[in-house]
């Protein structure tokens, strides 16, 4: 198991089915849980797509999926004509 899933684990449980951590400051030797974020595969995916995947080495990632979590909102608004 990856150490940084296996830290989210002990402090937050199972890490769901479609999920993945990843490190907020773009470090994945900085394993400390408060650099460790969980997020969908499917929110990810919005990121690279949207080309907020460089976000992470920014340190920009929790801003990064504000951005992504409210582009899939204003779709399932839209019926995805968005």
């Amino acid at each position: 198991m990856l150490k940084h899933r296996y830290i989210w684990q002990q402090h937050h449980g199972e890490v769901p089915k479609g999920s993945m951590v990843v490190f907020k400051d773009g470090n994945r030797m900085n394993t400390d849980i408060s650099n460790l974020l969980l997020i969908t595969r499917g929110l990810n995916a919005r990121l690279t797509k949207m080309g907020l995947q460089g976000a992470r080495e920014a340190g920009a990632i929790e801003q990064a999926v504000m951005v992504a979590r409210l582009e899939e909102k204003i779709g399932a608004m839209t019926d995805g004509d968005y």
